[in-house]
């Protein structure tokens, strides 16, 4: 159910992370996803969604398809940033709230409207043994921990099978992004392409 933040038992804490977007590059043909490893960068090329309640449905319906393969500790951190990824929207950012039974977890609040996206209320409430908002998740991002952005990039292929991964041997990070080689040229091929230079396929 989509509520209001301060509705339907929901305590909003302080911490809002809402920077999710900052390793998303979106292009007119798709969008790219990108988190540097070690020596490489993994990317995920993919499609994303306009900000619209249809969709917000559609996501939401995918996700629950596949929320049964993330591990219970992880599911509203993963779920959450997989939506937020999914819909092409400045407005949407990761909320840290506390329900009536004093779980603390993740959902997705619309920083205009102030309406929340409980993703994982249709679960019923979380074993206390379950809460995935550990204290070294609160000082930036949830997605700060390599493991668990991992993991999110894994349900995320889940969710949209037809979307394509791959490494580059290229580091990019949201600090370097605008600099970076790959992406200035997948930028200036999918400008190219959308003016018609290369053609059209049937």
């Amino acid at each position: 159910m989509d509520t209001l933040i301060y509705s339907q038992g929901l305590s909003p804490d302080s911490l809002m992370v809402n920077s999710i977007n900052k390793n998303i590059v979106d292009l007119e043909s798709y969008s790219l996803l990108f988190r540097p490893l070690k020596d490489s960068t993994d990317i995920i090329q993919f499609t994303r969604y306009p900000y619209s309640q249809d969709n917000v449905n559609l996501i939401k319906f995918f996700i629950n398809q596949r929320i049964d393969t993330i591990k219970a500790k992880d599911i509203s951190v993963v779920a959450s940033s997989v939506f937020i990824y999914l819909l092409r929207s400045e407005q949407l950012a990761m909320q840290a709230v506390t329900d009536q039974s004093n779980i603390r977890y993740w959902c997705v609040c619309d920083s205009v409207s102030s309406v929340v996206f409980n993703l994982i209320s249709e679960l019923g409430s979380l074993p206390n043994q379950s809460s995935d908002l550990r204290n070294d998740h609160q000082e930036d991002s949830p997605l700060s921990d390599p493991l668990i952005m991992g993991k999110a990039f894994d349900f995320l292929m889940l969710v949209q099978p037809k979307a394509k991964r791959y490494q580059i041997d290229e580091i990019i990070t949201i600090e370097n992004q605008e600099n970076s080689g790959f992406l200035n040229d997948k930028r200036a091929m999918d400008y190219l392409y959308n003016l018609g230079v290369f053609g059209t396929f049937r």
